[in-house]
């Protein structure tokens, strides 16, 4: 009965091609774990760029950190509703004039088929910073009212006015 056993051939195939089906929806599943960390990624860093510009402007423009920061918190969180429990940190880092603003971020990793082999959740983390400075504008108001009106607007001709 052994020799008969190991000589029949039949059924051989069903077992490589479980074999082989294991293998495939492993690689398959490792994939789409892999792609939809890479999307989340993708994401994080956007919203979080886009966070910290906004965050930048703000304090640009004359608002104080409160409100900076919480715009930059509004856009954030704008741009990751579709993923829960992301979360974003915002910092100044500058002086009046010379706008710093650094920001870590982080979302959870949703996965399928790597959390059977490994159950621990995972985060994704990434860092954004941005900086601005505001340089003086010097604007002249040249008003001849002289008869003539000759006098233009060059260096010498503004110095002449003041005079």
């Amino acid at each position: 009965m052994h020799k008969t056993f190991v000589r029949n051939s039949e059924g051989s195939v069903a077992f490589l091609f479980a074999l082989a089906l294991f293998v495939v929806l492993g690689l398959s599943g490792l994939a789409i774990d892999q792609s939809v960390g890479y999307s989340t990624r993708m994401s994080l860093q956007a919203a979080t760029d886009a966070a910290v510009l906004t965050t930048t402007k703000s304090l640009a423009d004359g608002d104080n950190w409160g409100q900076a920061k919480s715009k930059g918190e509004h856009i954030f969180n704008a741009n990751m509703a579709s993923i829960s429990g992301s979360m974003i940190k915002l910092s100044n880092a500058g002086t009046p004039g010379n706008y710093k603003v650094d920001a870590t971020a982080q979302a959870p990793w949703k996965r399928t088929i790597t959390f059977l082999f490994d159950a621990q959740d995972r985060q994704i983390r990434i860092s954004s910073s941005s900086t601005r400075q505001r340089k003086p504008v010097e604007v002249i108001f040249l008003a001849d009212v002289s008869w003539s009106m000759g006098i233009g607007a060059s260096s010498k001709d503004v110095s002449i006015m003041m005079k």
